[in-house]
Protein backbone atom coordinates (compact mmCIF):
# COMPACT_ATOMS: atom_id res chain seq x y z
CA UNK A 1 0.00 0.00 0.00
CA UNK A 2 1.59 3.29 -1.14
CA UNK A 3 0.61 6.86 -0.35
CA UNK A 4 2.61 9.92 -1.47
CA UNK A 5 2.18 11.67 1.88
CA UNK A 6 2.20 8.76 4.34
CA UNK A 7 4.66 6.33 2.77
CA UNK A 8 4.60 2.64 1.88
CA UNK A 9 3.42 -0.41 3.84
CA UNK A 10 4.40 -3.91 2.73
CA UNK A 11 3.12 -7.25 4.01
CA UNK A 12 4.56 -10.61 2.96
CA UNK A 13 7.89 -12.08 1.96
CA UNK A 14 10.53 -9.64 0.77
CA UNK A 15 13.41 -7.41 1.76
CA UNK A 16 13.58 -6.37 5.38
CA UNK A 17 14.41 -2.76 6.16
CA UNK A 18 18.06 -3.57 6.82
CA UNK A 19 18.66 -5.80 3.81
CA UNK A 20 21.27 -3.95 1.73
CA UNK A 21 22.46 -1.48 4.37
CA UNK A 22 26.07 -2.72 4.02
CA UNK A 23 25.99 -2.66 0.21
CA UNK A 24 25.44 0.92 -0.97
CA UNK A 25 27.85 1.31 -3.90
CA UNK A 26 28.01 4.01 -6.62
CA UNK A 27 31.28 2.79 -8.17
CA UNK A 28 29.57 1.14 -11.14
CA UNK A 29 31.47 -2.08 -10.38
CA UNK A 30 29.02 -3.71 -7.97
CA UNK A 31 28.27 -6.52 -10.42
CA UNK A 32 31.93 -7.58 -10.20
CA UNK A 33 32.60 -7.00 -6.50
CA UNK A 34 31.23 -5.27 -3.42
CA UNK A 35 31.30 -5.59 0.38
CA UNK A 36 29.86 -9.11 0.35
CA UNK A 37 33.12 -10.63 -0.90
CA UNK A 38 31.96 -14.16 -0.06
CA UNK A 39 29.50 -14.04 -2.96
CA UNK A 40 32.42 -14.93 -5.25
CA UNK A 41 34.41 -18.11 -4.49
CA UNK A 42 32.62 -18.33 -1.14
CA UNK A 43 32.83 -22.12 -1.10
CA UNK A 44 36.58 -22.20 -1.68
CA UNK A 45 38.34 -23.77 1.33
CA UNK A 46 41.67 -22.55 2.70
CA UNK A 47 44.55 -25.04 2.61
CA UNK A 48 46.68 -25.67 5.71
CA UNK A 49 50.19 -24.43 4.85
CA UNK A 50 51.94 -27.02 7.03
CA UNK A 51 50.05 -30.16 5.99
CA UNK A 52 48.69 -29.25 2.56
CA UNK A 53 45.27 -30.46 3.69
CA UNK A 54 42.10 -28.68 2.74
CA UNK A 55 40.46 -27.20 5.85
CA UNK A 56 36.82 -26.59 6.69
CA UNK A 57 37.45 -22.81 6.70
CA UNK A 58 35.94 -21.22 3.61
CA UNK A 59 35.90 -17.68 2.24
CA UNK A 60 32.13 -17.50 2.66
CA UNK A 61 32.24 -18.49 6.34
CA UNK A 62 35.07 -16.10 7.18
CA UNK A 63 33.73 -13.05 5.27
CA UNK A 64 30.37 -11.79 6.55
CA UNK A 65 29.33 -8.22 5.71
CA UNK A 66 26.59 -8.30 8.38
CA UNK A 67 23.97 -7.04 5.96
CA UNK A 68 20.92 -6.91 8.21
CA UNK A 69 18.06 -9.40 8.34
CA UNK A 70 18.00 -10.35 4.65
CA UNK A 71 14.69 -11.55 3.10
CA UNK A 72 11.84 -12.77 5.30
CA UNK A 73 8.10 -12.75 5.97
CA UNK A 74 7.62 -9.28 7.39
CA UNK A 75 5.49 -6.20 7.91
CA UNK A 76 7.55 -3.26 6.64
CA UNK A 77 6.96 0.49 6.61
CA UNK A 78 8.94 3.04 4.54
CA UNK A 79 8.47 6.75 5.16
CA UNK A 80 8.33 9.34 2.36
CA UNK A 81 11.64 10.98 1.50
CA UNK A 82 12.22 14.38 3.14
CA UNK A 83 15.24 16.34 1.84
CA UNK A 84 16.74 13.03 0.72
CA UNK A 85 16.25 11.26 4.07
CA UNK A 86 13.84 8.40 4.70
CA UNK A 87 13.14 5.95 7.51
CA UNK A 88 12.22 2.30 7.30
CA UNK A 89 11.33 -0.36 9.86
CA UNK A 90 10.08 -3.92 9.74
CA UNK A 91 8.68 -6.61 12.04
CA UNK A 92 9.49 -10.17 11.02
CA UNK A 93 7.51 -13.32 11.54
CA UNK A 94 8.92 -14.66 14.82
CA UNK A 95 9.51 -11.25 16.38
CA UNK A 96 12.80 -9.96 14.95
CA UNK A 97 12.84 -6.21 14.29
CA UNK A 98 14.97 -3.66 12.45
CA UNK A 99 15.11 0.02 11.52
CA UNK A 100 17.09 1.95 8.91
CA UNK A 101 17.91 5.55 8.03
CA UNK A 102 18.59 6.15 4.32
CA UNK A 103 19.88 9.14 2.37
CA UNK A 104 20.02 9.82 -1.36
CA UNK A 105 20.85 13.17 -2.88
CA UNK A 106 23.49 15.60 -4.10
CA UNK A 107 25.81 17.83 -2.09
CA UNK A 108 27.84 20.43 -4.04
CA UNK A 109 27.51 18.32 -7.19
CA UNK A 110 28.59 15.09 -5.48
CA UNK A 111 26.06 12.26 -5.66
CA UNK A 112 25.73 10.68 -2.23
CA UNK A 113 23.90 7.58 -1.02
CA UNK A 114 24.02 6.14 2.49
CA UNK A 115 22.22 3.65 4.71
CA UNK A 116 22.61 2.79 8.38
CA UNK A 117 20.53 0.39 10.40
CA UNK A 118 19.98 -1.50 13.63
CA UNK A 119 18.57 -5.00 13.79
CA UNK A 120 17.75 -7.55 16.48
CA UNK A 121 17.61 -11.13 15.26
CA UNK A 122 17.50 -12.96 18.58
CA UNK A 123 14.01 -14.28 17.82
CA UNK A 124 14.41 -14.73 14.07
CA UNK A 125 13.77 -18.43 13.30
CA UNK A 126 15.51 -18.17 9.91
CA UNK A 127 18.71 -16.64 11.23
CA UNK A 128 21.86 -18.64 10.43
CA UNK A 129 23.71 -17.78 13.62
CA UNK A 130 22.83 -16.68 17.12
CA UNK A 131 23.14 -12.97 17.89
CA UNK A 132 21.35 -10.14 19.61
CA UNK A 133 21.74 -6.59 18.27
CA UNK A 134 23.57 -5.60 15.12
CA UNK A 135 24.59 -2.25 13.64
CA UNK A 136 25.75 -1.84 10.04
CA UNK A 137 25.94 0.83 7.40
CA UNK A 138 27.53 2.04 4.19
CA UNK A 139 28.05 5.29 2.31
CA UNK A 140 29.10 5.96 -1.27
CA UNK A 141 30.00 9.23 -3.00
CA UNK A 142 30.40 9.82 -6.75
CA UNK A 143 32.04 13.04 -7.98
CA UNK A 144 31.27 14.75 -11.33
CA UNK A 145 34.77 13.77 -12.50
CA UNK A 146 33.89 10.08 -12.17
CA UNK A 147 35.82 9.23 -9.01
CA UNK A 148 33.96 7.44 -6.22
CA UNK A 149 34.59 6.41 -2.64
CA UNK A 150 32.62 3.70 -0.84
CA UNK A 151 32.87 2.80 2.85
CA UNK A 152 31.03 0.16 4.87
CA UNK A 153 31.28 -1.28 8.39
CA UNK A 154 29.26 -3.21 10.90
CA UNK A 155 29.20 -5.35 14.02
CA UNK A 156 26.75 -7.56 15.87
CA UNK A 157 26.65 -8.85 19.42
CA UNK A 158 27.01 -12.59 19.76
CA UNK A 159 24.38 -14.27 21.92
CA UNK A 160 26.51 -17.35 22.59
CA UNK A 161 28.59 -17.10 25.76
CA UNK A 162 32.30 -16.82 24.99
CA UNK A 163 31.71 -15.86 21.38
CA UNK A 164 33.46 -12.69 20.16
CA UNK A 165 31.37 -10.10 18.32
CA UNK A 166 31.86 -10.36 14.53
CA UNK A 167 32.71 -7.11 12.73
CA UNK A 168 33.85 -5.92 9.32
CA UNK A 169 35.36 -2.89 7.56
CA UNK A 170 35.32 -2.24 3.82
CA UNK A 171 36.58 0.51 1.49
CA UNK A 172 36.51 0.95 -2.29
CA UNK A 173 38.01 3.57 -4.61
CA UNK A 174 36.50 3.74 -8.09
CA UNK A 175 36.63 5.64 -11.36
CA UNK A 176 34.06 5.84 -14.19
CA UNK A 177 34.40 7.39 -17.66
CA UNK A 178 33.26 6.92 -21.24
CA UNK A 179 36.46 5.66 -22.82
CA UNK A 180 34.99 4.02 -25.93
CA UNK A 181 31.87 3.89 -28.08
CA UNK A 182 30.39 0.92 -26.21
CA UNK A 183 29.40 2.93 -23.12
CA UNK A 184 30.69 3.77 -19.66
CA UNK A 185 33.73 1.97 -18.28
CA UNK A 186 34.17 1.53 -14.53
CA UNK A 187 37.24 0.47 -12.53
CA UNK A 188 37.74 -0.04 -8.81
CA UNK A 189 40.09 -1.34 -6.15
CA UNK A 190 38.78 -2.40 -2.75
CA UNK A 191 39.92 -3.71 0.62
CA UNK A 192 37.96 -5.59 3.28
CA UNK A 193 38.69 -6.92 6.76
CA UNK A 194 36.27 -9.42 8.35
CA UNK A 195 36.87 -10.41 11.99
CA UNK A 196 35.52 -13.31 14.11
CA UNK A 197 32.90 -14.27 11.51
CA UNK A 198 33.47 -18.05 11.52
CA UNK A 199 35.11 -18.37 14.94
CA UNK A 200 36.93 -16.35 17.58
CA UNK A 201 40.28 -14.96 16.47
CA UNK A 202 39.66 -15.14 12.72
CA UNK A 203 40.74 -12.24 10.53
CA UNK A 204 40.13 -12.41 6.79
CA UNK A 205 41.76 -9.69 4.70
CA UNK A 206 40.98 -9.27 1.02
CA UNK A 207 42.05 -6.96 -1.80
CA UNK A 208 40.15 -6.85 -5.07
CA UNK A 209 40.30 -5.27 -8.53
CA UNK A 210 37.20 -4.87 -10.72
CA UNK A 211 36.55 -3.62 -14.27
CA UNK A 212 33.10 -3.30 -15.85
CA UNK A 213 32.26 -2.27 -19.40
CA UNK A 214 28.69 -1.17 -20.10
CA UNK A 215 27.21 -1.99 -23.50
CA UNK A 216 25.00 1.04 -24.02
CA UNK A 217 21.43 0.52 -25.21
CA UNK A 218 21.39 -3.22 -24.45
CA UNK A 219 20.93 -3.21 -20.69
CA UNK A 220 24.02 -5.38 -20.38
CA UNK A 221 27.66 -5.18 -19.34
CA UNK A 222 30.75 -7.38 -19.26
CA UNK A 223 33.12 -7.57 -16.31
CA UNK A 224 36.26 -9.10 -14.89
CA UNK A 225 37.40 -9.21 -11.25
CA UNK A 226 40.42 -10.44 -9.31
CA UNK A 227 40.52 -10.98 -5.56
CA UNK A 228 43.27 -11.96 -3.09
CA UNK A 229 42.30 -13.51 0.27
CA UNK A 230 44.25 -14.29 3.43
CA UNK A 231 42.89 -15.86 6.61
CA UNK A 232 44.67 -15.43 9.94
CA UNK A 233 43.50 -18.05 12.44
CA UNK A 234 45.06 -18.72 15.85
CA UNK A 235 47.27 -21.81 15.75
CA UNK A 236 46.95 -22.41 11.99
CA UNK A 237 48.68 -21.01 8.90
CA UNK A 238 46.74 -21.02 5.64
CA UNK A 239 47.80 -20.51 2.03
CA UNK A 240 46.41 -17.47 0.25
CA UNK A 241 43.50 -17.84 -2.17
CA UNK A 242 43.43 -16.02 -5.51
CA UNK A 243 40.18 -15.84 -7.47
CA UNK A 244 39.37 -14.53 -10.93
CA UNK A 245 35.83 -14.09 -12.26
CA UNK A 246 34.63 -12.87 -15.64
CA UNK A 247 31.21 -12.78 -17.19
CA UNK A 248 28.33 -10.75 -18.55
CA UNK A 249 25.36 -9.15 -16.84
CA UNK A 250 22.12 -8.85 -18.82
CA UNK A 251 19.13 -6.95 -17.40
CA UNK A 252 15.71 -7.61 -18.89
Amino acid sequence: FTHKQFGTLRLGQGDTSTNGISEVDLSGTGVAGYSSVGDVAGGFAFVNSATGARSTATIGDAANNLDGLDIADRLRYDSPSVNGFSLSTSLLSGGAVDATLNYSGEISGVTLEAAAGWYNGSSNPTNDDSFEDGFSGSVSALTPSGFSLTLAAGTKSAATQGRDDPKFYYAKLGYQAKLNTLGASAFAVDFGRYEDAAQNGDTLDTVGLQAVQEIEGTGSSVYIAYRYHTLDRTGTDFDEIHSVMTGAYVAF
